[in-house]
């Protein structure tokens, strides 16, 4: 099926890319999604994976030292409903969020393109990881309000000392169709 990426920090950026060049099915941009269209500065962590636009707290830091900042560096930061039409994206899309703590910024700036969307796979935080962020609650509740349900739930960063899951990986699943009925498609993918 077909994938679009986005990345914004430029070396991950780079691995993505020649990813993508090897599969015609897959499009990555080189930029962040959020609520709103801007030029914003990224924290890049040393382990990557963790790189965001929040600050680290105290907390992501000592159960994961691997995690910590080690600069900064430009970005341009979109909302996936400013860009929708440029990308010809269609019904059931399955909306993958690794964020690092801007969810509901996303969420925000996929504005009526969540219609189209059957599933949506995020990170729920149990505790505050980045400044700012909302945690597992908020994240539910909102997309409960947007339509749904969570489906599966895995452990994802764990903090050994203490052997608090301070991070899972979530599924959710649009309660019914917004067409009316039908299969959900799982090729459909946009990645944040």
């Amino acid at each position: 099926g077909r994938i679009i990426s986005f990345e914004p920090q430029a070396a991950a950026f780079t691995r993505l890319q020649l990813a993508c060049n090897a599969d015609s099915c897959w499009t990555c941009l080189k930029l962040a999604l959020g609520e709103r269209n801007a030029a914003v500065e990224i924290h890049v962590a040393a382990n990557s994976v963790s790189s965001s636009l929040l600050e680290m707290a105290c907390r992501h830091v000592e159960a994961a030292p691997q995690s910590r900042y080690i600069g900064t560096e430009e970005a341009r930061l979109a909302r996936l409903d400013s860009i929708a039409g440029d990308l010809e994206l269609t019904a059931p899309l399955y909306l993958k969020l690794d964020v690092q703590g801007l969810e509901m910024a996303v969420l925000r700036g996929v504005g009526d393109l969540v219609d189209k969307v059957a599933i949506v796979e995020c990170e729920l935080s149990t505790k505050v990881l980045y400044e700012g962020q909302p945690l597992y609650r908020e994240v539910i509740d909102t997309l409960g309000g947007l339509g749904f349900d969570l489906a599966t739930i895995e452990e994802g960063l764990l903090d050994q000392r203490l052997g608090q899951v301070l991070q899972m990986d979530a599924i959710f699943v649009r309660r019914s169709p917004s067409d009316g009925g039908g299969e959900v498609d799982h090729n459909s993918r946009v990645r944040g």
